[in-house]
Formats: C-alpha cells, structure tokens, sequence
C-alpha cells in the first residue's frame, strides 16, 4: 500500500513539475519532505500520504492551495487523549492528562515558530495533584500559540482556577478542546 501511494506522489509530482511552467503559478516549497505515512485529504483534489515538514513553518503555498508544515489535521484529531471524554465528576485529574496536554502544546509551539514554555515548579508526574498554577500556565502557553497564528485566545467557561483551588475536569476538557480546534 505505501509503494502504491508513494507511486502515485511520485507520478502526480512528476506531472506538475512538467506542466508548472506551462501554468506559471507563483507556488513554492522552499522545503520539503515525503515520507510514508499520513492521512489522505479529498474535496475534488486527492492527496495521500504525507507532504511538508514542521520545521518549515507555518505554511506553504500561494493562491487558494495551503500546505501546513508537519501532519495532516485530519491525522492529528485521530490522536484521541487518554480519558477523552473527560466526564465532569467521574473522571479524576491525572498527571497523564497534564502531560498529553503540555506534549501537545509544546508541539504546537513548533509548528508556529515559538519557544518552549517556560513552566514553574517541579515536573508533575504521576501522583502529583494538578494545581490551578498548572492550569493557568497551559492556558498561557496555548493563548501564545493562538496569538503567532493571528487568532484570539481560547475562550474558558467561568473564572480562572484560583491559587490553592481544585482543578475542575472542565478545565482539562476546555485546554483540550483548545489545542485540538488549532491543530
């Protein structure tokens, strides 16, 4: 199946590099990467496999077409959190969750040209209860993400945890639906 698909890239890349100056379009991939793997993406053009390359930034591309550097959004909604759906007074706050959401955001933090986050305290591993401070640190990490791609912070039902407060499962939940709706 990966030859099949990575045939057919090839046969199709083939084509356009032949008719590229015959159609004189003003696109360009300063880099570039092919690679087995992917999701494919349909809607009158079919493209399987995967293109682009995280560290080429945010995206590629002129006219109507976009290329975003790394994985297919399709693929990276498949990529359930653990515990997905949180269930308000059912489900405990883990560290895992914290960790799946600060892995996320740091790779999101990549893709859109930031540093890393600089989190306080002592890494939270399992066992250490989640703290309002680590909440609020997320929130802050992802509102940055939101802000290099040119869209306004992520909206959180009610206040921010207080300092010394428990973490509500919504607040995961919402930090979740965040960094999922900018992947």
């Amino acid at each position: 199946m990966v030859r099949k698909s990575f045939g057919r890239l090839a046969f199709l890349m083939a084509i356009l590099l032949q008719a590229g100056p015959l159609l004189a379009q003003p696109y360009t991939v300063p880099m570039h990467a092919i690679a087995a793997g992917g999701a494919g993406a349909s809607g009158g053009y079919v493209l399987e496999g995967t293109i682009g390359l995280v560290s080429a930034g945010n995206q590629l591309g002129g006219g109507p077409y976009t290329v975003i550097g790394g994985f297919w959004g399709a693929f990276a909604l498949s990529l359930q959190f653990t515990d997905h759906p949180l269930v308000p007074g059912v489900t405990v706050v883990r560290a895992l969750h914290y960790s799946e959401l600060r892995s996320r955001i740091a790779a999101l933090r990549s893709r859109f040209g930031l540093s890393g986050y600089s989190y306080s305290g002592a890494p939270v591993t399992a066992g250490i209860v989640i703290q309002a401070q680590h909440v609020l640190e997320l929130r802050a990490a992802i509102a940055e993400v939101y802000a290099a791609a040119g869209l306004p912070p992520p909206a959180y039902s009610g206040s921010a945890p207080a300092i010394g407060a428990s973490v509500r499962t919504t607040d995961i939940a919402e930090l979740r639906a965040a960094v999922i709706a900018i992947e």
